[in-house]
């Protein structure tokens, strides 16, 4: 179809199933094809191609390249559903893919679901090598478009037909354009036929196309038939150019083919040295609770990504926490709770732009961010009961604490329900009680900076619009006094610098601003106010 460009066309809610497309010569199938102009494929309702239920909805007996969806045009494709759909030839199959992206347009493919598509029983091409792709970014030579493929569930292999078909998870193929590849996931899974020798990857690079992958899982879990040769991997980046990776969960059942670089097949070790990627990823079975349910349930994978600006929600359109989850859902591990909580440190918190700013270290030459991404610092976060005597019954720690004020616990046991006070305690900020939250449901979200009376005691302190909790208490005693103030002076005089708990604005040196705000907050009484020692709005600790 050509819909034109004045306004963009909706296709959604369409049922494209039970099709045999017998012609054994150059037919072929395309559940939708957009030839030109703009179009929204899917938006609300979305379209189901295939079934899901059946395995053979649609069979294509043809030699033509077939398609589930392919769009030529500046075109939003979401919410689809593309699904069991098969190719027969026996002699001269050719490449199926699930989403083909083509044209030099902006497009975003978001939200859609692709799985158990490929060759059916006995198929293969005896001389050409012809992949089945889920999503196939296709650019033009001299493309200066961006291609967006976020929050995408693909499937492939689980269906139990044992082939020598090249599997692809996602591709990137054009030498020019920006490919933003972002919180999906991918397993590549199934037995290859005997004496199989082509390879497959979760996510494959092919060309020198801008690419950038963040949050996703590629996992691999495909084997060869006996006597098989093909490699099996996370991430096949036979293009290196202009690739960027990080906070992805890159996995192969093979440890020796977790990925290829160039012309190298790397463990997960080698890959990262030699591409330089991948500094902040993690290589793990992501516990997939099937083949065609993609929900995770591995603790490693729980915020382990990195926020991405725009992208807010996952597959299922539910709020990412921050850091997100690496893949397409956000998810608690069975039998969890997760609580996101925001909170602001007075040390670290910006007023003009209402963040916090990275706490700094240095070796006295080189300042530099003392942890990676968005991470502020660490926290231990617990949660006590609201009766005395206030026994603590969950502790996370290390929890990180982003610049937006944002802190993630994911895996609090669901046997914890009813009201509890949340604590927070920071190396050099007071320990402060949260007033009583009620974790009744899965996730509960509390924000400290909104009013000083979500704090026990209304104990935070005002910057500007916002709370923050007091800083100064360097020597972990909970009351910012003369003590803290002795020891943040004397390392003033000695020039100290570094992670020191007596840098409490973290910019990475002992000065005279962490004397004053330690000072200052001596002279307020800042100190702890929690029910088990109550100190009223006014403290009167020890100065």
């Amino acid at each position: 179809m050509n819909v034109g460009t004045a306004l963009p066309s909706v296709i959604q809610g369409n049922v494209i199933k039970n099709f045999s497309i017998t012609g054994v010569g150059a037919s072929n199938f395309r559940g939708i094809f957009l030839t030109a102009g703009a179009a929204n494929i899917g938006t609300t309702a979305g379209n189901l191609i295939g079934d899901t239920a059946v395995s053979n909805s649609v069979t294509i007996s043809g030699t033509a390249v077939s398609y589930g969806i392919v769009v030529n045009g500046p075109s939003t494709v979401n919410n689809n559903v593309i699904a069991g759909i098969h190719m027969l030839n026996q002699a001269q199959l050719n490449s199926f893919q699930g989403i083909a992206l083509q044209g030099n347009y902006n497009q975003v493919c978001e939200r859609n679901k692709i799985i158990n598509v490929g060759p059916g029983t006995g198929a293969y091409n005896t001389t050409t090598n012809k992949p089945v792709t889920g999503i196939y970014c296709q650019g033009i030579a001299g493309m200066n478009s961006t291609y967006t493929v976020d929050n995408n569930l693909i499937s492939l292999g689980g269906d139990g037909v044992s082939h020598d078909v090249e599997l692809d998870g996602i591709t990137v193929f054009a030498a020019t354009g920006d490919f933003h590849i972002y919180q999906n996931t991918v397993l590549i899974t199934g037995t290859a036929a005997s004496a199989n020798t082509r390879s497959s990857a979760a996510f494959l690079k092919s060309d020198a196309g801008r690419t950038v992958c963040e949050d996703n899982i590629f996992s691999n879990f495909r084997v060869n038939g006996t006597g098989g040769t093909g490699k099996h991997y996370g991430i096949n980046g036979q293009n290196t150019t202009t690739f960027t990776s990080d906070y992805n969960d890159v996995y192969s059942s093979a440890s020796s083919t977790i990925a290829r670089w160039g012309a190298t097949d790397c463990d997960f070790a080698t890959y990262k040295t030699l591409s330089g990627n991948e500094a902040n990823s993690v290589s793990v079975d992501p516990s997939f609770i099937s083949n065609s349910d993609l929900h995770p349930n591995n603790a490693t994978l729980n915020s382990a990504g990195i926020a991405i600006s725009g992208f807010t929600t996952d597959f299922a359109n539910v709020t990412r926490s921050n850091p997100p989850d690496i893949g397409a859902y956000e998810f608690n591990l069975a039998g969890s709770k997760t609580i996101n909580v925001k909170l602001f440190l007075e040390g670290y918190f910006n007023s003009e732009s209402g963040t916090m700013n990275k706490v700094l270290n240095t070796d006295g030459d080189i300042v530099f961010d003392a942890f990676p991404g968005r991470v502020v610092d660490t926290l231990t976060v617990a949660l006590a009961q609201i009766t005395e005597p206030f026994n603590t019954v969950f502790t996370k720690y290390g929890a990180e604490l982003q610049t937006d004020g944002t802190v993630s616990i994911n895996d609090i046991p669901s046997s914890l329900s009813g009201s509890y006070y949340i604590i927070f305690r920071h190396r050099n900020h007071v320990e402060t009680w949260s007033e009583a939250v009620n974790l009744s449901g899965i996730t509960t979200t509390y924000d400290m900076t909104d009013a000083a009376t979500k704090a026990w005691g209304s104990n935070l302190k005002p910057m500007g619009s916002f709370f923050t909790i007091f800083a100064g208490d360097a020597n972990g005693d909970q009351y910012v006094d003369v003590v803290d103030v002795g020891m943040v002076f004397n390392k003033n005089l000695n020039g100290d610098f570094g992670y020191q708990a007596e840098d409490v604005n973290g910019d990475g040196f002992i000065d005279v601003l962490d004397v004053g705000l330690v000072f200052n907050n001596n002279l307020l009484g800042a100190g702890q106010n929690t029910p088990i020692n109550p100190m009223g709005p006014i403290h009167t600790n020890k100065r």
